[in-house]
Protein backbone atom coordinates (compact mmCIF):
# COMPACT_ATOMS: atom_id res chain seq x y z
CA UNK A 1 0.00 0.00 0.00
CA UNK A 2 1.37 3.41 -0.96
CA UNK A 3 1.01 6.66 0.86
CA UNK A 4 -0.75 9.11 -1.46
CA UNK A 5 0.45 12.69 -1.33
CA UNK A 6 -2.49 15.04 -1.74
CA UNK A 7 -2.07 18.69 -2.72
CA UNK A 8 -4.26 21.47 -4.04
CA UNK A 9 -3.48 22.92 -7.45
CA UNK A 10 -4.25 26.62 -7.21
CA UNK A 11 -6.67 28.08 -9.71
CA UNK A 12 -5.99 31.12 -11.79
CA UNK A 13 -8.48 33.98 -11.79
CA UNK A 14 -11.97 32.51 -11.64
CA UNK A 15 -10.79 28.88 -11.74
CA UNK A 16 -11.42 26.49 -8.86
CA UNK A 17 -8.57 24.82 -7.00
CA UNK A 18 -8.15 21.14 -7.93
CA UNK A 19 -7.24 18.31 -5.59
CA UNK A 20 -4.29 16.35 -6.99
CA UNK A 21 -2.98 13.12 -5.51
CA UNK A 22 0.27 11.34 -6.28
CA UNK A 23 1.97 8.04 -5.58
CA UNK A 24 5.49 9.13 -6.55
CA UNK A 25 7.93 6.95 -8.44
CA UNK A 26 10.81 7.50 -10.85
CA UNK A 27 8.88 5.57 -13.52
CA UNK A 28 6.70 6.99 -16.30
CA UNK A 29 3.98 9.41 -15.18
CA UNK A 30 0.36 8.26 -15.55
CA UNK A 31 -2.61 10.53 -14.85
CA UNK A 32 -5.96 8.91 -14.07
CA UNK A 33 -8.98 10.87 -15.39
CA UNK A 34 -12.15 9.93 -13.53
CA UNK A 35 -15.68 9.73 -14.91
CA UNK A 36 -18.84 11.65 -14.09
CA UNK A 37 -19.83 9.70 -11.00
CA UNK A 38 -16.87 9.24 -8.66
CA UNK A 39 -13.84 11.38 -7.74
CA UNK A 40 -10.37 9.87 -7.55
CA UNK A 41 -10.74 8.82 -3.88
CA UNK A 42 -13.71 6.62 -4.80
CA UNK A 43 -12.26 5.26 -8.03
CA UNK A 44 -8.54 4.81 -8.70
CA UNK A 45 -7.53 5.43 -5.05
CA UNK A 46 -10.38 3.45 -3.43
CA UNK A 47 -8.92 0.60 -1.42
CA UNK A 48 -10.51 -2.83 -1.36
CA UNK A 49 -8.90 -4.93 1.38
CA UNK A 50 -6.22 -2.25 1.77
CA UNK A 51 -5.17 -2.08 -1.90
CA UNK A 52 -6.21 0.31 -4.70
CA UNK A 53 -5.63 0.41 -8.42
CA UNK A 54 -3.40 3.43 -7.79
CA UNK A 55 -1.34 1.28 -5.37
CA UNK A 56 -1.05 -1.44 -8.03
CA UNK A 57 0.15 0.96 -10.72
CA UNK A 58 2.67 2.44 -8.29
CA UNK A 59 3.90 -1.03 -7.28
CA UNK A 60 4.50 -1.72 -10.98
CA UNK A 61 6.81 1.30 -11.19
CA UNK A 62 4.54 4.08 -12.44
CA UNK A 63 4.54 7.63 -11.10
CA UNK A 64 0.76 7.75 -10.54
CA UNK A 65 -1.29 10.91 -10.46
CA UNK A 66 -5.02 11.45 -10.09
CA UNK A 67 -7.15 14.53 -9.59
CA UNK A 68 -10.71 15.58 -8.91
CA UNK A 69 -12.52 17.69 -11.46
CA UNK A 70 -14.04 20.89 -10.07
CA UNK A 71 -17.17 19.96 -8.11
CA UNK A 72 -15.87 16.48 -7.24
CA UNK A 73 -14.23 15.14 -4.10
CA UNK A 74 -11.73 17.55 -2.59
CA UNK A 75 -11.66 20.11 -5.42
CA UNK A 76 -13.40 23.44 -5.13
CA UNK A 77 -16.93 23.81 -6.34
CA UNK A 78 -17.24 25.83 -9.55
CA UNK A 79 -19.42 28.97 -9.57
CA UNK A 80 -22.28 27.24 -11.45
CA UNK A 81 -22.51 24.63 -8.68
CA UNK A 82 -24.13 27.01 -6.20
CA UNK A 83 -26.61 28.21 -8.83
CA UNK A 84 -27.68 24.71 -9.91
CA UNK A 85 -29.84 22.72 -7.50
CA UNK A 86 -29.33 18.98 -7.14
CA UNK A 87 -31.25 17.42 -9.98
CA UNK A 88 -30.84 20.52 -12.14
CA UNK A 89 -29.03 20.64 -15.45
CA UNK A 90 -25.35 19.63 -15.46
CA UNK A 91 -22.97 22.58 -15.53
CA UNK A 92 -19.67 20.83 -16.22
CA UNK A 93 -18.90 20.18 -19.87
CA UNK A 94 -15.97 18.47 -21.60
CA UNK A 95 -14.29 21.70 -22.87
CA UNK A 96 -14.22 23.15 -19.35
CA UNK A 97 -13.02 19.86 -17.88
CA UNK A 98 -10.35 19.60 -20.60
CA UNK A 99 -8.97 22.96 -19.46
CA UNK A 100 -8.75 21.51 -15.94
CA UNK A 101 -6.90 18.47 -17.30
CA UNK A 102 -4.55 20.85 -19.14
CA UNK A 103 -3.72 22.49 -15.80
CA UNK A 104 -3.05 19.11 -14.19
CA UNK A 105 -0.86 17.85 -17.06
CA UNK A 106 1.14 21.10 -16.98
CA UNK A 107 1.60 20.68 -13.22
CA UNK A 108 2.76 17.06 -13.58
CA UNK A 109 5.21 17.93 -16.36
CA UNK A 110 6.60 20.88 -14.40
CA UNK A 111 6.92 18.78 -11.23
CA UNK A 112 8.59 15.80 -12.90
CA UNK A 113 10.62 17.61 -15.56
CA UNK A 114 9.27 15.21 -18.17
CA UNK A 115 7.92 16.15 -21.58
CA UNK A 116 5.13 13.55 -21.75
CA UNK A 117 2.58 11.74 -19.62
CA UNK A 118 0.16 8.90 -20.21
CA UNK A 119 -3.56 9.34 -19.57
CA UNK A 120 -5.83 6.55 -18.32
CA UNK A 121 -9.43 7.74 -18.58
CA UNK A 122 -12.71 6.15 -17.56
CA UNK A 123 -16.29 6.68 -18.76
CA UNK A 124 -17.11 10.40 -19.07
CA UNK A 125 -13.42 11.15 -18.46
CA UNK A 126 -12.70 9.56 -21.86
CA UNK A 127 -14.46 12.49 -23.55
CA UNK A 128 -12.27 14.93 -21.64
CA UNK A 129 -9.07 12.97 -22.28
CA UNK A 130 -9.89 12.59 -25.98
CA UNK A 131 -10.53 16.30 -26.32
CA UNK A 132 -7.26 17.04 -24.54
CA UNK A 133 -5.36 14.54 -26.71
CA UNK A 134 -6.68 16.07 -29.91
CA UNK A 135 -5.07 19.38 -28.98
CA UNK A 136 -1.91 18.22 -27.17
CA UNK A 137 -0.57 15.10 -28.89
CA UNK A 138 3.01 16.14 -28.21
CA UNK A 139 2.47 15.93 -24.44
CA UNK A 140 1.16 12.35 -24.51
CA UNK A 141 3.04 9.10 -24.45
CA UNK A 142 -0.11 6.96 -24.32
CA UNK A 143 -3.86 7.42 -24.14
CA UNK A 144 -5.90 4.61 -22.58
CA UNK A 145 -9.71 4.80 -22.66
CA UNK A 146 -11.79 2.27 -20.75
CA UNK A 147 -15.54 2.20 -20.58
CA UNK A 148 -15.66 5.09 -23.07
CA UNK A 149 -18.82 6.99 -23.77
CA UNK A 150 -20.21 6.03 -27.16
CA UNK A 151 -23.34 7.08 -28.94
CA UNK A 152 -25.78 4.23 -29.30
CA UNK A 153 -28.79 4.33 -31.53
CA UNK A 154 -31.46 2.22 -29.88
CA UNK A 155 -34.94 2.78 -31.29
CA UNK A 156 -37.58 2.70 -28.58
CA UNK A 157 -35.09 3.20 -25.74
CA UNK A 158 -35.68 6.19 -23.47
CA UNK A 159 -33.09 8.95 -23.42
CA UNK A 160 -31.08 8.97 -20.21
CA UNK A 161 -31.39 11.99 -17.99
CA UNK A 162 -28.76 12.77 -15.38
CA UNK A 163 -28.90 15.35 -12.61
CA UNK A 164 -26.60 18.36 -12.57
CA UNK A 165 -24.93 16.95 -9.47
CA UNK A 166 -25.52 14.58 -6.59
CA UNK A 167 -23.70 13.39 -3.51
CA UNK A 168 -22.18 9.92 -3.80
CA UNK A 169 -21.38 8.03 -0.61
CA UNK A 170 -18.99 5.13 -0.19
CA UNK A 171 -22.04 2.84 0.07
CA UNK A 172 -23.32 4.26 -3.27
CA UNK A 173 -19.93 3.62 -4.84
CA UNK A 174 -19.78 0.03 -3.62
CA UNK A 175 -23.35 -0.66 -4.75
CA UNK A 176 -22.63 0.69 -8.23
CA UNK A 177 -19.35 -1.18 -8.41
CA UNK A 178 -20.96 -4.58 -7.79
CA UNK A 179 -24.36 -4.07 -9.44
CA UNK A 180 -23.42 -5.96 -12.60
CA UNK A 181 -21.46 -8.75 -10.93
CA UNK A 182 -23.22 -12.01 -11.86
CA UNK A 183 -24.92 -14.00 -9.07
CA UNK A 184 -22.63 -16.53 -7.43
CA UNK A 185 -19.46 -14.50 -8.00
CA UNK A 186 -17.67 -13.40 -4.81
CA UNK A 187 -18.08 -9.65 -4.44
CA UNK A 188 -15.79 -9.06 -1.41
Amino acid sequence: MTSDRVTMLDGRAGEPRLLVRRAASSGPSVIYVHGATFPSALSVAYRFHGHSWMDDLHRRGFDVWAFDFAGYGGSDRPAWFSRSPAGGLPGGRAPSASRQLTRVVSHVLATTGRSQVSLVAHSWGTLVAGLYASAHQERLDRLVLFGPIARREAPGQPTASVPGWRLVSIADQLSRFVEDVPPGIRRF
